[in-house]
């Protein structure tokens, strides 16, 4: 399991706390998941500074006040109009929830 206060990666689903607002959590099966996309977040127009919501309304960012201090985070495809970015505390070029997906009855693709 992994739980950075911002991110749940349970046995069946993640949970991106601050998602809503004012402070609800978003609940995602692992099996809605239809794929991860590690994106780069160093520089100004890359959505370091935003600490929640987007400048592109394709996707949404959870509440992250150390959102600015970090360096990667994911694109959550779940084949809807918008798609969640997360930016795990854990530096990492995997997914955070690796050990909890495999759980889940198909393997997300991390791109």
């Amino acid at each position: 399991m992994y739980d950075d206060g911002t991110i749940v990666c349970g046995p069946d689903r993640l949970e991106i706390h601050s998602y809503y607002f004012p402070f609800g959590t978003k609940s995602v099966l692992y099996t809605q998941i239809k794929g991860l996309q590690r994106i780069e977040i160093n520089g100004v127009l890359s959505g370091k500074w935003r600490i929640w919501g987007t400048g592109n309304p394709r996707y949404w960012a959870n509440l992250d006040l150390k959102r600015p201090q970090k360096k990667a985070g994911f694109v959550v495809d779940l084949g809807r109009k918008i798609s969640p970015i997360v930016t795990p505390t854990t530096r990492t070029r995997s997914s955070p929830c690796s050990a909890a997906k495999q759980t889940s009855r198909r393997a997300i693709h991390v791109r």
